[in-house]
């Protein structure tokens, strides 16, 4: 992944998070973009992303 891409990904999930983002429910398509996602997610010290293989178990996880 691109590293100004990165950057983008990582500040806008730090707003999020300021904004009052409680959690997030990503579908992961694959393991190269899990280990991308893992590290934004750290970069952003983002701890409550939750990561399905289908669009149904993220909705359903976020409608709970």
């Amino acid at each position: 992944m691109d590293s100004k891409l990165t950057y983008v990904l990582v500040e806008h999930q730090k707003l999020l998070i300021e904004w009052g983002m409680k959690r997030a429910s990503i579908v992961v398509g694959g393991a190269i973009a899990k280990m991308q996602l893992n590290r934004i997610s750290k970069e952003s010290a983002h701890q409550t992303e939750f990561q399905w293989e289908t669009y149904d178990e993220a909705l359903a996880f976020l409608l709970k």
